[in-house]
């Protein structure tokens, strides 16, 4: 954020020095431009408020952008919680166990690349038959 504000803040600084400077250097045109707005108030009018209404949705339509990103974000955070990564061995739409040593191999090349790993967690899809009192119930 301070980075946002220094540079609206410079962006205003210069924009304040070339405004000076065009008056400096054309003290005519300065004194032109200072009569017409007395001279034209509704036209001064209609150009202000159109240079606010054209702020405003643009700066609406960011903060629009912003809030969608943030709920889509949130929407994740609540379905995965704090998951970063999910990693699956899928073949033919079944799901296949990796054996023990990639999960480190995994954890060490994560944290390699500068990326903080808190923990890893195993998941295995295993079909386990049931057995009523009868024998085999199926799956």
């Amino acid at each position: 954020m301070a980075d946002l504000t220094g540079w609206a803040l410079g962006v205003i600084v210069a924009g304040l020095v070339l405004g000076g400077a065009v008056v400096a250097s054309r003290p005519f045109l300065a004194r032109l431009a200072g009569r017409n707005i007395g001279r034209r108030k509704l036209r001064v009018g209609i150009v202000v408020a159109g240079l606010l209404v054209g702020t405003a949705i643009i700066s609406s339509s960011l903060v629009v952008g912003d809030t969608l990103a943030f709920i889509f974000v949130e929407d994740v955070y609540a379905r995965l919680d704090a998951i970063d990564e999910i990693v699956v061995n899928e073949f033919n739409g079944n799901f296949f166990s990796f054996p023990e040593t990639y999960y480190a191999e995994i954890a060490g090349s994560l944290a390699a690349e500068g990326s903080p790993v808190d923990g890893v967690v195993i998941e295995r899809a295993v079909d386990i038959g049931q057995a009523d009192g009868r024998g085999y119930g199926g799956d």
